[in-house]
């Protein structure tokens, strides 16, 4: 070989060995970017679950002892489905068409508060949109309370809040609160709970 040709060589290719030593590093950087960045997501998949309010968190709330009702609680996933537009050219397109809601998470508890059994039912209801249809009814305050019936409208963390307790004919209590597109509503049969108790709640759903 003619020493030129072995010095052109060695100019020419010692490049590509580089190259192959960095390949595997890029291809190792990109995949570790990835893995990363993918982490939160799975971690939603897997941290998606029905039990918005734990036993125990209605327990430092409300006193007595709690369970969660598996068999009636349930999170239903309303997934995007899609419509297909035929032109009269021959060109078909398709576009998203999503449901009015999201998910819908129905959670039921049991306990008992002073002797007395209890029941909790928790509606989550996450929508496409915002919700409007509550505010102009949730814009002002009132109250109105005797002995056995309480209401109240207010706001709390940024939720437009519908409240009623009342003893009778049994003890209960009803909320709804309403926060962008997120709707939730409390019922408790056997209990009634306060303003304050109903706040705490919605803030450990939310």
């Amino acid at each position: 070989m003619n020493p030129d040709d072995a010095k052109f060589c060695m100019n020419c290719g010692s490049p590509f060995p580089k190259k192959r030593r960095l390949l595997p590093i890029i291809i190792g950087v990109v995949i570790a970017i990835a893995i990363i960045a993918s982490v939160p997501i799975v971690l939603a998949i897997m941290n998606s679950s029905p039990v918005v309010l734990s036993a125990s968190t209605v327990q430092s709330t409300l006193g007595g002892k709690w369970s969660v009702v598996t068999n009636e609680t349930y999170i239903a996933k309303y997934p995007v489905k899609q419509i297909t537009i035929e032109y009269a050219n021959g060109t078909n397109v398709t576009v998203p068409y999503p449901h009015q809601i999201k998910t819908y998470i129905h959670e039921v508890l049991v306990g008992k508060v002073n002797s007395t059994n209890v029941t909790i039912i928790v509606k989550v209801i996450i929508y496409t949109s915002n919700i409007t249809m509550f505010h102009h009814m949730l814009g002002f305050g009132f109250q109105f309370n005797n002995n056995q019936f309480y209401t109240d409208i207010t706001t709390y963390d940024g939720y437009n809040i519908f409240y009623v307790s009342s003893t009778f004919p049994y003890p209960h209590t009803f909320v709804t609160a309403v926060k962008g597109n997120e709707l939730i509503q409390i019922k408790i049969s056997g209990y009634s709970a306060s303003l304050q108790q109903v706040e705490s709640l919605i803030s450990d759903i939310s």
